[in-house]
């Protein structure tokens, strides 16, 4: 019941959330972490 709560409430305030700046370039992110990790588990 709680994450019926939790994804209602979400659902509600949803229309009032502002976009984060520069989120069309989160990708960039994603792409160095994820270079990052695999070169980790290529060490390990």
């Amino acid at each position: 019941m709680a994450k019926r709560w939790a994804a209602s409430s979400l659902l509600e305030t949803e229309e009032s959330f502002r976009k984060i700046m520069g989120y069309q370039d989160l990708w960039m992110l994603d792409a160095a972490i994820q270079e990052v990790v695999d070169n980790s588990e290529k060490v390990a």
